[in-house]
C-alpha cells in the first residue's frame, strides 16, 4: 500500500518518468489474464479477449493498469462468469475494455469506484487485502499517458475502458 500510495503521490506531482514505446495490447492483455488464470478458474470464471490495437505508451504502466482491470474483475464478478476485454482501434483513438457482470452501478457509484481507498461490493472487500487504491492509480496511469479510463455500467454489467489518444495510438 505505501509503494502504491508514493506512486500515486509522483503520479500527481508529475514526478514519474515515462518510457513510451510500441505496446501490443492484446498481447499485453493475454499475459496478464494468464496470470489471473488459476484464480478465474478457481472461481469458474473465463477470460476471453477480442480484438488488437498498438499503443505507444509506457508498457510496465499499461500492464499495470490492465492488471488492474482483471484483477478487479476475476474479484467482483459473479462464479461462473464470463469476464471480457474488448480492444480496438478508432480513428482517434485506442480502447481497452474490460467487461464483467454486475449489478447495475448508478453514475455516482461509478464516480466513486475511482476515488482513493474506495472499494467495491463490501462483503468481497472484507475478505481481500484490496486497499481501493487500484483504480486510482489506473486513472493516474491514464492521465499520464493522455488519455482516459471510464466506467459505465448497463445490461453487460460493469466495463471499464481505457483510452489511448491517437498521438499515442499506432495502427495494428
Amino acid at each position: 500500500m505505501v509503494s502504491d500510495m508514493l506512486f500515486l503521490a509522483r503520479a500527481d506531482k508529475g514526478m514519474i518518468e515515462m518510457k513510451l514505446e510500441p505496446v501490443d495490447l492484446a498481447q499485453e492483455a493475454a499475459s496478464v489474464a494468464e496470470f489471473f488464470e488459476a484464480a478465474a478458474a478457481e472461481q469458474e470464471q473465463r477470460i476471453e479477449i477480442r480484438g488488437n490495437a498498438m499503443a505507444s505508451c509506457d508498457r510496465a504502466m499499461a500492464r499495470r493498469a490492465i492488471t488492474n482491470l482483471l484483477s478487479n474483475a476475476v474479484r467482483y464478478a459473479p462464479r461462473g462468469s464470463l469476464i471480457q476485454v474488448h480492444i480496438q482501434t478508432n480513428l482517434d483513438r485506442a480502447q481497452f475494455s474490460v467487461e464483467n457482470p454486475s449489478a447495475a452501478h448508478s453514475t455516482e457509484e461509478l464516480r466513486r469506484l475511482f476515488a482513493r481507498f474506495a472499494r467495491g461490493d463490501d462483503r468481497k472487500a472484507a475478505t481481500t487485502d484490496n486497499a481501493g487504491l487500484g483504480l486510482s492509480i489506473v486513472e493516474s496511469i491514464m492521465r499520464l499517458h493522455g488519455g482516459s479510463v471510464t466506467a459505465d455500467s448497463g445490461v453487460y454489467g460493469l466495463r471499464f475502458t481505457l483510452v489511448f489518444p491517437m498521438r499515442h495510438a499506432v495502427a495494428a
